[in-house]
């Protein structure tokens, strides 16, 4: 009679399991997310060009996409950018978006449609985007990284930075792991891969947990390559993609650049690439969030 009973426990614990394995399932899949955002601003009082304006409205169209879809746990931030250009007081915003907090977007699946109205000096764009998103684990892992920018001994932490200005990250994880970093520019053609560093042939980039790095710095590490920020606009406005795993990952296929510039990609195979990593890692820490802003005070455009 004992056996009977210990047997039919375990069938009981069995079943339990099986019914909810599902819901664990169901939290992680992928779902099909539409979403719709307007951003307006007065040609007088801004700077921005129309792809910066195009992008930072299909970046808030993704969010609402989200959050229709996953709840309100996102984190955005709407930052101005005020700079003196040539004696010329220049303004501009972007939209900080922290879209791996409670999800994030996966693809496209269909080309983002963009809308512009203009009326008494005010620009209005309207985006509309379809695809792809992921409700991420709550328990990721916590990272901490920082730009910075100055002369060893005298780093500090920063998002501005002028022409030619270096630039360098300080980051720290809690467990080993492996980590990249892409610079995407301005206008969300190319993405630059900064680490792994190209001399690196396994095109991977290994940390140890707990040990703080500053990476790009020849003295701490005497294979980094060493990057100055340049731009030939005025202002520049760019996106640091930091990527971070427990789990080995190596970086994608790439066009190789000379000596003084970093390898790059086009956008579309850089989104592809990660799309890819996501989908099977689903420990992976892909952190958008970070924006820098290029100045070049002798720019003639």
């Amino acid at each position: 009679m004992k056996a009977r009973r210990n047997t039919l426990l375990t069938l009981l614990i069995f079943i339990i399991s099986l019914l909810a394995f599902p819901v664990y399932v169901q939290a992680q899949k992928v779902k099909k997310v539409h979403g719709k955002a307007s951003i307006s601003f007065s040609l007088l009082d801004s700077q921005m060009s129309g792809p910066e304006a195009k992008r930072e409205c299909i970046k808030q169209a993704q969010l609402n996409a989200i959050k229709e879809a996953f709840g309100e746990l996102i984190t955005s931030n709407t930052n101005m950018i005020d700079a003196n250009v040539c004696g010329q007081e220049v303004s501009n915003f972007y939209e900080e978006v922290n879209l791996s907090s409670k999800a994030e977007w996966i693809e496209d699946t269909k080309t983002p449609s963009i809308k512009t109205e203009s009326n008494d000096g005010i620009i209005t764009i309207t985006a509309e985007v379809w695809g792809k998103a992921r409700e991420v684990p709550t328990a990721s892992i916590d990272i901490d990284w920082k730009i910075m920018t100055g002369r060893q001994g005298h780093l500090f932490e920063t998002d501005r930075f002028n022409h030619k200005q270096p630039i360098y990250i300080r980051f720290k994880a809690p467990v080993d792991g492996y980590l990249a970093i892409y610079l995407l520019d301005s206008t969300q053609k190319e993405a630059n891969c900064l680490l792994p560093y190209k001399n690196n042939p396994k095109g991977r980039h290994e940390v140890k947990g707990g040990v703080e790095y500053t990476l790009f710095d020849k003295e701490s590490d005497p294979k980094a390559f060493h990057y100055n920020l340049t731009t030939p606009a005025p202002v520049e406005v760019d996106n640091v993609v930091l990527i971070f795993s427990p789990n080995a990952f190596t970086k994608c296929n790439e066009i190789t650049g000379d000596r003084r510039h970093p390898n790059s990609l086009s956008m579309d195979d850089f989104n592809a690439w990660l799309r890819k990593l996501q989908l099977r890692d689903t420990e992976m820490v892909v952190d958008k969030s970070k924006i820098v802003t290029i100045i070049n005070e002798k720019s003639n455009k």
